[in-house]
């Protein structure tokens, strides 16, 4: 019974950081859907990279105040690769960051110089009277150029997002949690890849997603509904769509949420 609590303990422990009378939940979403390029940075490490950081930071006038700590990784086509942290509270977003590399050979350690950056210019103190007001665009932006083939691969990739239509079934829950941003859906288009279920969606029907959103604002799947069958590779594309939804402001679990992925005919 001791070994079974000791290790409930140190699961809490993993999820949370507690630094003063704050908790500090964290989690790093690594964005690979058909819009971008982004190699597959390990989220566990960069977490816990955060996770050291945080306890560092001073004593918070708003004791026992949960924030989340959402660590965004990404690249576009013929673009740089990026890397951007929120964190926010139940009352907003109170502090942002966002850092590009230009230079750069191996793009997983790339990514995790961006982690180290930002984590050095992360203030001692955060200011929770400052709100910041997001879109998806302050977050999810690219860089401003005149190349031919961004200009291309931007024109493609915003195209197949307009087709993607997808929607949430919170069944028995009235009152869905709180998210980063405003439309839940469009920040999911940047997650989603349809190689090679493309043409079986638009033939045979959408796909339905069960998930679960733990107490800590993760977002899980619990079962996938499919009218054709889906090869492992398909399967986990899903699941690391998914994977890269920020948390929910949550303080209770929440189950059986039908997420319906389709696409326009």
């Amino acid at each position: 019974m001791k070994k079974i609590i000791i290790t409930i303990l140190v699961l809490s422990f993993w999820n949370a950081v507690f630094c003063n009378g704050q908790t500090f939940i964290v989690k790093a979403n690594v964005i690979r859907g058909e819009s971008m390029v982004t190699v597959n940075t390990n989220p566990v490490q960069v977490e816990k990279m955060f996770k050291e950081a945080l306890r560092k930071l001073e004593q918070y006038d708003e004791i026992n105040k949960q924030l989340l700590v959402d660590i965004f990784i990404f690249q576009f086509p013929a673009d740089y690769p990026t890397v951007g942290v929120s964190i926010r509270s139940e009352n907003g977003i109170h502090y942002f960051d966002k850092e590009q590399i230009k230079l750069f050979g191996d793009r997983n350690a790339a990514n995790i110089k961006l982690v180290k950056k930002i984590i050095s210019r992360l203030p001692n103190k955060l200011n929770m009277s400052e709100i910041y007001q997001l879109s998806i665009d302050d977050i999810l932006s690219n860089r401003k150029s005149l190349s031919l083939i961004q200009l291309t691969s931007n024109a493609i990739t915003g195209s197949q997002r307009q087709n993607y239509r997808n929607a949430i079934d919170w069944g028995e829950n009235d009152d869905p949690p709180q998210f980063i941003l405003d439309n839940f859906y469009e920040y999911l288009k940047y997650c989603m890849n349809f190689q090679g279920i493309r043409k079986k969606i638009k033939k045979q029907g959408g796909i339905t997603l069960v998930v679960d959103i733990t107490k800590e604002g993760r977002t899980k799947i619990s079962n996938i509904k499919s009218p054709f069958e889906l090869e492992a590779k398909q399967k986990a594309r899903l699941s690391q769509a998914i994977a890269a939804i920020p948390l929910w402001y949550t303080e209770s679990e929440i189950n059986d949420i039908e997420l319906k992925i389709n696409l326009n005919r």
